[in-house]
């Protein structure tokens, strides 16, 4: 069972970024996790198929959304910890390691 989407994400928009067919749903898709208080990683896009996950968050930027940069902790597959970029609105509070 895959799980609910965040408050306020956009219900026409797939649940898992892998499963967008396009750059447009993409971009509509990590907009709408930002914009619900999420966070995106670059790991994280690119795992899901986005070559240039650094070139979509700059588009959003461009388009007037608030977007600050930072490094985020995280374990990987092995259990080591890696350091990798993330991004999330100015002004939303993150857990971040």
């Amino acid at each position: 069972m895959s799980p609910k989407p965040a408050p306020g994400f956009p219900v026409h928009l797939p649940r898992k970024l892998a499963f967008c067919r396009d750059s447009a749903q993409r971009k509509a898709w990590v907009r709408g996790k930002l914009e619900c208080g999420g966070e995106v990683t670059d790991v994280g896009m690119w795992l899901a198929g986005l070559d240039e996950p650094k070139e979509l968050i700059r588009s959003l930027i461009r388009d007037g959304l608030r977007i600050i940069t930072f490094r985020k902790t995280v374990l990987d597959a092995s259990g080591e910890r890696r350091t990798t970029l993330a991004w999330r609105l100015k002004g939303v509070e993150t857990d971040a390691v």
